[in-house]
């Protein structure tokens, strides 16, 4: 009975565990097709998580890596033509956004900073970029810069974590996270125009 018992328990721990590979599995694809780092016409991007190198797969049988440096890539977007890649690389020590022609040519450097810079998104016309940056709040704070380079503008200025930052299609309003100190995070609104941001979520979490 008990050998029977232990077996019956074995098999629905094995078709619990089958179930939530096979739950996994589709939302991970459902992410590489529709999440923040699709191309908006083309191939899903992903990160190897052999050597976090920036990929991309036209099937999902045949990859060809982008980023060649001894370092962690993450974090990749395209721009609206297709053409130019921006992510985050540690190369230079600490986490900068970077960005590369998909043409060929050498990787550009936008940030240099000691803090890091993460989570960049570009504009829905291709102009813009948004980021979390930690240099003057080490629990992030979101900042714009031209996507062709030069200084950045600082869009947040509160003593709360601000990560996950994207654009809505109007490009006068950027959607991201706002956690402060144990609470769960919540969606807020950021107006361009005012600098306001405005919470979008009615409950934390």
């Amino acid at each position: 009975v008990h050998s029977s018992s232990r077996k019956s328990r074995a098999s629905a721990a094995k078709r619990a565990g089958l179930g939530r590979a096979f739950v996994f599995a589709g939302l991970f694809w459902s992410l590489v097709a529709c999440g923040h780092g699709q191309p908006r016409s083309g191939p899903p991007w992903f990160v190897s998580s052999a050597k976090s190198r920036v990929a991309w797969s036209s099937d999902r049988h045949r990859a060809r890596q982008i980023t060649t440096f001894l370092a962690d890539e993450l974090d990749p977007d395209l721009d609206p033509s297709g053409q130019q890649l921006i992510y985050v690389s540690n190369q230079g020590g600490n986490r900068d956004i970077w960005t590369r022609s998909l043409a060929g040519g050498a990787p550009k450097r936008l940030t240099r900073h000691s803090a890091d810079d993460y989570d960049p998104a570009i504009g829905p016309k291709g102009e813009w970029i948004v980021f979390v940056f930690q240099r003057r709040d080490a629990k992030g704070d979101l900042m714009r810069m031209p996507l062709s380079g030069g200084p950045p503008e600082r869009l947040t200025r509160r003593q709360s974590a601000d990560r996950q930052p994207d654009w809505f299609p109007d490009c006068r309003r950027i959607a991201y996270a706002r956690s402060k100190g144990n609470s769960p995070q919540a969606i807020f609104v950021l107006d361009l125009a005012t600098g306001k941001s405005k919470r979008l979520s009615v409950r934390d979490g």
